[in-house]
């Protein structure tokens, strides 16, 4: 609930391409299909995904992770 699922979900990966146009669009058109995909297929889940107790960073930013560090 505090990341979107449109932020976890990695579009760039091979595991995504390999779906028709179709298939992806069904799969983002209801938050229940992309929760299923993302539980079915992990490897569609951007990675790494940091938790603190002031944020959640989801994919690799170089800056975010010097904040945190802080």
């Amino acid at each position: 609930d505090q990341v979107g699922l449109d932020v976890l979900l990695n579009k760039k990966g091979t595991k995504w391409r390999k779906f028709s146009p179709e298939q992806q669009a069904e799969i983002l058109s209801r938050h229940h299909n992309t929760l299923q995909a993302l539980h079915d297929n992990t490897s569609m889940i951007k990675r790494p995904v940091l938790v603190s107790d002031s944020q959640i960073l989801v994919g690799f930013d170089e800056s975010s992770y010097q904040q945190l560090k802080g």
